[in-house]
């Protein structure tokens, strides 16, 4: 018994060091980004990340078989300007959220094309437990008491990057939520290179 005990201590410290380990991660990243540091900047395609992050995902979620992750991804999609890497990082950040959340149902992810303002469109839906109407207005805030604990193991920031990265990135972040009933985040980026193309 007291071996088992120790080992249930060793276990506790060592998930707490994990979490300050992120924490601090977590921290050095959000002040690189902050003085716009977010590395080199490129020609994306928002598909492909997508698909990239929806695979990583989907891995995760193989033990879940009750929610189902589905892709909607539009035959064509004009490109976006920024970083491959932490477009990946955005897309992963609110899958991943919306896994932990979603106990059955789907997440969808979807891309579009919106040609009245030249934009490209990826929204992430679940249909996960929501979020209240008083906490909405916290969620992109930094170390509120509902981001560090909807993170859960996570520092707090997940979703302060998320918000930061995309405006890195020229791109607004929105979202829809209805406790009970689920989520839809919407990721808007300019387009390039499209203007003349028709819808899709």
């Amino acid at each position: 018994a007291a071996n088992s005990d120790q080992n249930s201590h060793i276990d506790i410290i060592d998930l707490n060091v994990k979490r300050l380990l992120n924490l601090v991660d977590d921290l050095m990243d959000y002040a690189r980004i902050e003085s716009g540091n977010i590395g080199p900047i490129s020609e994306i395609n928002l598909n492909n990340v997508a698909k990239e992050a929806v695979s990583e995902v989907g891995g995760l979620l193989e033990e879940k078989t009750s929610v189902k992750l589905l892709p909607k991804l539009a035959p064509k999609l004009p490109n976006i300007m920024g970083n491959n890497k932490r477009l990946f990082q955005i897309l992963s950040n609110l899958l991943t959220n919306a896994m932990k959340f979603t106990m059955e149902g789907h997440i969808c992810v979807e891309t579009s094309y919106i040609s009245e303002s030249n934009e490209v469109e990826i929204s992430i839906n679940d249909t996960g437990i929501g979020i209240s109407p008083e906490k909405q207005p916290l969620i992109f805030d930094k170390f509120t008491e509902f981001t560090v604990s909807s993170l859960m193991a996570g520092s707090g920031l997940g979703l302060s990057i998320t918000q930061l990265l995309t405006q890195k990135m020229n791109g607004e972040i929105e979202f829809i939520s209805k406790e009970g009933v689920g989520t839809t985040f919407f990721l808007k980026f300019p387009a390039v290179g499209f203007e003349k193309h028709g819808n899709e």
